[in-house]
Formats: C-alpha cells, sequence, structure tokens
C-alpha cells in the first residue's frame, strides 16, 4: 500500500539519487538520464507487513464485525486464512486457551477444499491470549444459541 509517507520517502530516494548522479555528470541530466535513474530507483515490495499501529486501528474498527475474533486470530496469532477458516470447535480449548492449527480451507476454482495445512511445522498448538478467548466464547456462544450473527465485542484491543 502506497501511504503518503511511503511515496515522501521514494521521491526523496529519487531526488537523492538524482543529485548525486547530476554531480557525477558535473551537468544538468538529459532526459534519457533522468529516466534511468526513475527506472533504478529501488521501489518498495508491493506486499507490505502492518505494523502494529495498523493492526491496531484494523482491530479497532472490526470489533463490532461478526468475524472480529478470525480477524483477531489471524491478526494476533499469524495463522494464514485457511488456517483460521479451517479450525474446527473441538481443536479449540477455551478452557487452557490454545487451539489446534489441524485443518486449512482453501479454494480450488469455486469449491472450499479441506487439507491439511501448508508445511509440517504449520500443523501446530497456539497459545490464546485471554481477549482472543473472550472474542471466542462470544461466537461459540452465539453459534450454540442459533444465531448467525454476533454481538458487537466487548474485549479490549491490545
Amino acid at each position: 500500500m502506497w501511504t503518503d509517507e511511503r511515496v515522501m520517502d521514494w521521491n526523496r530516494e529519487l531526488h537523492k539519487r538524482l543529485a548525486v548522479e547530476q554531480q557525477r555528470r558535473g551537468t544538468c541530466l538529459s532526459r534519457a538520464n533522468t529516466i534511468n535513474v526513475y527506472a533504478a530507483t529501488p521501489r518498495p515490495s508491493p506486499v507490505m507487513v502492518w505494523t502494529p499501529a495498523h493492526t491496531f486501528a484494523f482491530l479497532a474498527k472490526a470489533a463490532t464485525h461478526r468475524l472480529f475474533a478470525l480477524y483477531r486470530l489471524i491478526a494476533l496469532r499469524g495463522l494464514r486464512r485457511g488456517e483460521a477458516v479451517g479450525l474446527r470447535w473441538r481443536d479449540v480449548d477455551l478452557k487452557a486457551g490454545t487451539a489446534g492449527v489441524h485443518w486449512q480451507i482453501t479454494q480450488l476454482g469455486w469449491e472450499p477444499v479441506r487439507g491439511r495445512p501448508k508445511t509440517e511445522a504449520s500443523d501446530r498448538t497456539i497459545a490464546l491470549d485471554d481477549d482472543t478467548v473472550t472474542a471466542l466464547r462470544a461466537v461459540d456462544c452465539c453459534e450454540r444459541a442459533g444465531s448467525t450473527s454476533q454481538p458487537a465485542s466487548r474485549t479490549k484491543i491490545r
């Protein structure tokens, strides 16, 4: 994601490189030389890793969403999308505060497919923090009551 800050950082780097090239040549750069410097200036990776501030802001906005517990698991416990969707209640121990990541759901064409996690190391048991346990309990309560919607989360975002 190209935030204003990333654009400014990239522009600073470009102008620094242009100045170095102009000094090296001892003259104003031609259009072709300017284009070459522009093309050679590294772009940030298209993949952006969220900072803690980004994660906090997202979870704060998503706190009342019906999938909040799922988002929280992905954001704070490092689950892949398919692993989070593949979690089964029988693999979640809310008393012990753990969840077994033993399955994932992927998409093959238009069909969801259940399979083993991506790597051997991905088949694991993860610890759940108290606020995630609270969020999961709210989901469990709603599901047991037969509700397809979830009440607003009352968990604090940390």
